[in-house]
């Protein structure tokens, strides 16, 4: 079987002036869309429709997306057919878009119904008028004692039903009204989205016969986003990090998309004031190519080569020719994804896609800082792949449990990354002051306060675990004042003041750390130790 295409893009045909001939109007649904970072897409659209032979203007209606240039459009037409001309896109029209014809036929209905209840309600309020009068009439009557008092309460029970009657026929015709603004701010804003958004593309068309044939349409439009997000997991051994990297993809139009090839390029288009490049419709029509190995990439390129001049010049091609496996991608510079599939988009189902995923190598370590808080913090320390973890991951789980919801959880070195996973509570530590009240004493001139503390750590897990408990005695800024250290323990304070304990516990056990220091400094003055707290894990001492 032999196949003939005609390839044109609009910066060869597009012209100015409304579309002749005779038309032929048909909708198009889109088969495949590359994506950019920052709201543009190249969409690729098709349409079967049937064709007499000749030259007809062929209408592909209702294309959603906001053009941003009309120079992007580029149209084909197959088997055997040429594209003459490209029209500028047209705008739609209320009267000629779906959702506007319905939304004016409910409100048009609706008018419709008021029109009715509301001579019902003429109907009702007569009526009632009518039945006061002959109950006046029945009053001025000599009547009885007890036929009076029959028809007073007929008269009142028929008021009442058309007082309730009217009332029912009043908030039916309120509720309609309420129903109709709805409806009127629905048009006014499908309008606006018709001007911004919604095109009819128009292509002066020739074909050698009558029969059914196929038009793709090919445009760069706003309207279609997608970002990537990387989820990671910490497994139940505790040694390994799945780091999941997702593709989150959203349409902003109105439009349904069924059935449609997604690729993704990780960049933004260029958007700057030099001329639009675009990729070209595909030799295959709208059909994506795998990228060919290096060892047989010459070839194909060479028979990709003569194929495309062929295609060119109108003349017929052999169909093995156009094998799939025979193509080779076109080069787009950044990553690039192509999904597997074929996907259903809307505004409102956004679509979630793993593109890949990396397993790296993880330990976890647990820290504690007694003054500031009693539970323990967990991180995952990891040395290898660092380079594939995102600063800001959209989620990250430890045994299934989503933790280390923080602004930056990650924290890169060039050799390590550590992965913040929030606070565990079967880790504890208690720290308590021991000397609270016989602390201070006095050395000729001066005065020395002493400062005695104690860290109770316990393990509640029902396994070991190894914890460093942070601390800090302060650092005096001052000549007069000097801090000592009472030491106990195999542990001595850096040079910001901090002390580290790395210590192992078993289930269910506890220790305890002790740690004292003094401060000496003049008589006749007075101190106050700051505690800066986490983030830079040192006490200072104010003159």
């Amino acid at each position: 079987m032999k196949h003939q295409f005609a390839f044109f893009t609009s910066a060869l045909f597009m012209l100015s002036g409304k579309p002749s001939f005779a038309q032929t109007v048909q909708t198009a649904r889109v088969t495949a869309a590359e994506i950019y970072m920052n709201d543009v897409a190249q969409v690729y659209r098709e349409a079967t429709l049937n064709l007499k032979k000749g030259i007809r203007t062929v209408v592909i209606a209702g294309i959603e997306g906001q053009l941003i240039d009309q120079n992007s459009v580029a149209v084909e037409i197959y088997p055997k057919g040429q594209v003459i001309r490209i029209f500028p896109p047209a705008e739609v029209e209320c009267k000629d878009d779906d959702i506007c014809r319905e939304f004016q036929r409910q409100l048009e209905r609706l008018q419709s119904e008021i029109q009715q209840d509301r001579l019902e309600l003429e109907k009702l309020t007569t009526a009632e008028k009518i039945l006061i009068q002959n109950a006046n009439v029945t009053n001025s009557q000599n009547l009885n004692l007890n036929l009076l008092r029959e028809s007073i309460n007929y008269f009142r029970t028929e008021t009442a039903m058309l007082t309730d009657a009217k009332h029912k026929r009043k908030t039916q015709i309120d509720e309609k009204q309420q129903k109709i603004q709805e409806l009127q701010a629905k048009i006014q804003s499908r309008n606006r989205y018709l001007q911004t958004h919604v095109r009819n593309y128009s292509a002066l068309v020739e074909v050698p016969q009558d029969g059914q044939y196929q038009i793709g349409i090919s445009h760069l439009i706003k309207g279609i986003n997608w970002r990537l997000q990387q989820e990671i997991d910490i497994d139940e051994t505790e040694k390994h990090a799945i780091v999941r990297n997702l593709a989150e993809v959203r349409l902003t139009t109105e439009e349904r998309w069924e059935d449609a090839e997604l690729t993704l390029i990780n960049k933004s288009f260029d958007l700057s004031g030099k001329p639009i490049e675009f990729r070209p419709l595909r030799a295959v029509f709208f059909r994506p190519s795998p990228v060919m190995t290096i060892d047989v990439a010459p070839v194909r390129t060479q028979r990709m080569a003569e194929t495309a001049q062929k295609i060119l010049a109108n003349e017929d091609v052999e169909a093995e020719q156009f094998d799939i496996s025979s193509m080779i991608e076109e080069t787009i510079d950044g990553e690039t994804f192509r999904l597997s599939g074929k996907y259903r988009l809307s505004k409102d189902t956004p679509l979630t896609k793993e593109l890949y995923r990396d397993t790296l190598p993880v330990q976890l370590k647990y820290q504690i800082f007694p003054y500031v808080e009693t539970k323990a913090q967990i991180l995952a320390i990891c040395h290898t792949k660092v380079h594939v973890l995102r600063l800001n991951p959209s989620v990250i789980r430890l045994n299934g449990r989503a933790v280390g919801i923080e602004s930056n959880p990650l924290f890169l070195s060039d050799d390590s990354v550590q992965i913040r996973l929030g606070t565990v509570n079967y880790i504890t530590a208690i720290r308590k002051r021991q000397n609270l009240y016989s602390s201070r004493s006095f050395l000729g001139s001066s005065k020395k306060d002493t400062y005695e503390y104690s860290i109770q750590v316990t393990n509640r897990r029902n396994s070991d675990v190894t914890v460093t408990v942070i601390d800090r005695i302060p650092v005096s800024t001052d000549s007069r004042i000097e801090v000592k250290f009472k030491k106990k323990g195999q542990v001595e304070p850096d040079k910001q003041g901090m002390l580290r304990w790395e210590i192992t516990l078993q289930p269910g056990l506890s220790r305890t750390l002790e740690y004292g220091f003094e401060i000496i400094y003049p008589k006749d003055k007075v101190i106050e130790l700051i505690e800066d707290g986490i983030e830079n894990a040192k006490t200072s001492v104010p003159r």
